[in-house]
């Protein structure tokens, strides 16, 4: 990210794809105080640089036009908290193997550990 910038926008042929869970997201990202990026459509690129400068929830309310989803998707922003010393739990066991077609091959794991 260039310094100053506040949102770098990417292409990716990942987000025309089934992700783990067997869903298509158009459209992820992570921010913080310095900045976002998020992970875009390809082809859709251009068209979402277009929004980077407007501020937070008019790039919000455009973002799904400018993905091609107007109507069907909305955008949102979401807090992720975390934290650099967890308490430690029992270990909560080991996965079964999967049944779920979309699970990777040979991952052996539940879909919840894929």
């Amino acid at each position: 990210m260039a310094p100053g910038q506040q949102l770098v926008v990417v292409g990716s042929e990942r987000r025309v794809l089934p992700a783990w869970d067997g869903h298509v997201y158009p459209m992820v990202g992570v921010g913080s105080p310095t900045g976002t990026v998020i992970s875009v459509p390809s082809p859709r690129t251009a068209a979402v640089r277009a929004l980077a400068d407007l501020p937070l929830d008019d790039l919000l309310e455009k973002l799904p036009t400018a993905l091609g989803l107007a109507g069907r998707r909305k955008a949102y922003r979401g807090v992720f908290r975390y934290c650099l010393d967890p308490t430690a739990l029992p270990d909560a066991g080991s996965g079964s193997p999967s049944t779920i077609p979309w699970c990777r091959s040979g991952c052996g794991r539940s879909a919840a550990r894929c």
